[in-house]
C-alpha cells in the first residue's frame, strides 16, 4: 500500500488532494465524509492506494500526478515501478514489457474509486459515502 501525504483543498464545494503542488480529485462519495473532517484548506490527510490500482499514462486533470524514476524491477510476471514526487516514493505495479531509465519523468493515474484517506493524526480511515439503492 503506499501512502501519501496530502492537504484539502475545496473549491466550488469540489476536493482535491493537493500534494507536491499538483492535485489529485477527491471522489463525489467522499464528499459528505470530508465536509465533517475539512478545517479549512491546508487540512491535512493521508491518501492510500495499492500499487494496482496505479498506472502509467499521459496525464488526465485531477486524475494524474507526475515524477521521476527511482527504481524501475522487472519481476518477470510485473514490473514495480517507483516513482519519487517529493520525498514520496509511490509504487506502481506494471505489465510486463516496459522499461525506464533512472530519472525518467512519468506520469502516473490513480484509480479515484479505489483511493482510502486517513486521518494522519490518529490513523482513522475516513470513509467514502456509499448510497444506500432502493428497491
Amino acid at each position: 500500500m503506499n501512502f501519501i501525504k496530502a492537504t484539502l483543498i475545496r473549491e466550488k464545494n469540489v476536493y482535491t488532494a493537493k500534494l507536491y503542488n499538483q492535485e489529485l480529485k477527491i471522489p463525489e462519495n467522499y464528499k459528505d465524509s470530508i465536509e465533517k473532517f475539512y478545517k479549512g484548506d491546508g487540512t491535512e490527510i493521508m491518501l492510500g492506494i495499492r500499487p494496482i490500482y496505479i498506472d502509467i499514462s499521459e496525464p488526465a486533470e485531477g486524475q494524474t500526478i507526475s515524477g521521476e524514476v527511482y527504481v524501475f524491477e522487472d519481476i518477470g510476471e510485473s514490473g514495480i515501478l517507483t516513482v519519487q514526487i517529493g520525498d514520496a516514493l509511490i509504487r506502481v505495479e506494471l505489465n510486463p514489457g516496459y522499461s525506464f531509465k533512472l530519472g525518467e519523468k512519468v506520469n502516473i493515474t490513480f484509480d479515484l474509486e479505489k483511493i482510502l484517506i486517513f486521518n494522519p493524526t490518529t490513523g482513522e480511515r475516513i470513509k467514502p459515502n456509499y448510497s444506500k439503492s432502493t428497491k
